[in-house]
């Protein structure tokens, strides 16, 4: 069974409850998408210098096959969360 899918779904759906739970509408937000494009191509880069070294292996069984070059699509969960999470924690504790 894939686990990184799982993992990477219940992290984006966890933030997506923890900012509808807050009440800061943040995936609602046009910021929220220029950042998450910016930080997309950040990611996208420094993943592929880490994941195309040997530094960073995966087990293929564990993850959907698909990939953006040398990285998982499921890598992307962590940055779409981290848009959501922290944004959302700023806004409320900014009220």
């Amino acid at each position: 069974m894939a686990e990184y899918p799982l993992l990477a779904l219940t992290v984006i759906i966890a933030a997506v409850l923890f900012d509808a739970a807050l009440k800061t509408k943040i995936i609602f937000s046009r910021s929220f998408y220029l950042t998450l494009a910016a930080l997309t191509v950040m990611t996208l880069i420094a993943t592929q210098f880490l994941d195309g070294l040997p530094i960073v292996e995966y087990n293929h069984q564990n993850t959907l096959a698909v990939r953006l070059g040398y990285m998982p699509i499921e890598d992307l969960s962590y940055t779409i969360a981290a848009c959501i999470i922290t944004p959302a924690v700023w806004r409320k504790l900014h009220e």
